[in-house]
């Protein structure tokens, strides 16, 4: 597959992104650091919370966008989101979960404003999402 970022991200004139994508199965996470990969992106991957925090800020430069599963053990992708916000400010969240936006567990952080894509999903409409996500990073950080 074709990785020219220049042409899969219009709109960034700041380089290539970097997306942290956590998911405690191991087939879900590598498919997608793989597609992630082919669209131009530079992907940490993670099985859960704590490596997620490790790998956050890895090579001294800080991930640009979260994805993150909603149920992981021990520490689940709100929380991860959460705290994520807490050591990064500006990064972007988008959670993933096979649950519907208005469960129990879903619902709330729907509500917060985070993005939400209930699995399964769409590869193209995961590519969209994380494109609009990171497109209101850019424009949130040009009016500071």
């Amino acid at each position: 597959m074709n990785r020219e970022p220049a042409k899969q991200h219009p709109g960034s004139s700041t380089g290539p992104k970097t997306i942290l994508v956590v998911d405690d199965d191991d087939d879900v996470r590598e498919l997608l650091r793989h597609y992630l990969e082919d669209l131009g992106y530079s992907v940490r991957d993670a099985s859960g919370g704590q490596q997620a925090l490790d790998r956050a800020f890895e090579n001294g430069r800080a991930i640009d966008l979260l994805l993150t599963d909603v149920h992981m053990p021990r520490m689940g992708g709100g929380e991860l989101a959460a705290v994520m916000a807490e050591r990064i400010p500006n990064v972007r969240v988008i959670l993933i979960s096979a649950d519907a936006p208005d469960s129990v567990v879903c619902g709330p952080l729907v509500r917060s404003g985070l993005r939400f894509i209930q699995k399964p999903l769409s590869l193209a409409d995961l590519a969209s999402q994380i494109r609009a996500e990171l497109d209101a990073r850019e424009v949130a950080a040009q009016r500071v």
